[in-house]
């Protein structure tokens, strides 16, 4: 069962449809009928707020790339990767959560 308080919160405060079902454990259908039929009136609201945290997560992802780009960070951080079959480099989730700036994907490209 949804929980609307929850869903209502998180899409005041501008997550997505998909964002709130991933939070929620909760499919993402699921989440839009809830907005639709329950909220309509903060549409406003979260737009403002979804527009601030897209600007926000770009100002901070710019301001990573400004120093080093992806291909050099993946360099130095080689350790913390391990290769797919098909040469994909991904981040190995027994060394932790990985950080922010890090990309937890990164195609190698020859």
């Amino acid at each position: 069962m949804l929980e609307k308080s929850k869903v209502k919160e998180l899409y005041i405060k501008g997550y997505t449809a998909t964002e709130i079902g991933k939070i929620l454990s909760s499919n993402k259908k699921t989440v839009e009928k809830c907005v639709e039929r329950n909220f309509k009136e903060f549409k406003s609201e979260h737009s403002i707020k979804l527009y601030e945290r897209r600007d926000c997560k770009k100002a901070i992802e710019r301001t990573n790339n400004q120093f080093i780009g992806n291909a050099q960070l993946v360099k130095w951080n080689r350790h913390s990767y391990i290769t797919n079959d098909s040469g994909t480099l991904i981040f190995d989730k027994s060394r932790g959560q990985a950080p922010g700036d890090l990309p937890t994907r990164y195609k190698v490209i020859y």
